[in-house]
């Protein structure tokens, strides 16, 4: 009768252990979760420097999030509605942002992207209602369409020197 119960409590155990790391996501997985606050993302080789579409959606107890060097790739809604997301570090190495990825986080107020990306795009921080300034890196040649839009806050847009961006879409 111990033993049942001893290996009742590992299982437990092993499964509690489960439930507290998230594996490695490959395209299409997603955690939605209102339970995660911290995301440790670490060792991501199996990912191909690629964070999925719909990853980390509604993780609404995340409060910060530093992208490894190791990403290259923010799929479509990754982050999307991460309600008590507030600063989000992007590396150097992460050049694609697809649409939508950090839409509604809408807490998310400070935003640091030191990355070679080429373009913001479609509505990437759309509705980010606590965002109040941001730096356009130089590496950015295009803002595209709904970028910004429904960020009431945002009151200034700082474009680093010299400036690159040649086009910026409508609803910004």
């Amino acid at each position: 009768e111990n033993l049942k119960q001893e290996i009742e409590n590992i299982k437990n155990e092993i499964q509690k252990m489960k439930s507290e790391s998230i594996e490695p996501l490959k395209k299409d997985q997603s955690v939605i979760n209102n339970e995660i606050q911290k995301i440790k993302l670490e060792n991501l080789n199996e990912l191909n420097g690629i964070i999925g579409e719909r990853a980390f959606e509604e993780c609404s107890l995340l409060t910060k999030l530093s992208i490894p060097s190791s990403i290259t790739t923010i799929e479509k809604s990754a982050f999307i509605k991460c309600s008590n997301l507030t600063h989000l570090t992007i590396p150097s190495t992460v050049d694609t942002i697809s649409p939508s990825a950090f839409k509604k986080c809408s807490s998310l107020s400070h935003i640091e992207i030191n990355s070679l990306l080429n373009n913001i795009g479609f509505a990437v921080f759309s509705r980010c209602t606590s965002l109040t300034e941001i730096s356009i890196p130089t590496s950015v040649k295009e803002i595209r369409s709904s970028a910004f839009f429904g960020c009431s806050s945002l009151k200034q847009v700082n474009f680093q020197s010299p400036s690159s961006v040649t086009s910026i879409g409508g609803y910004c």
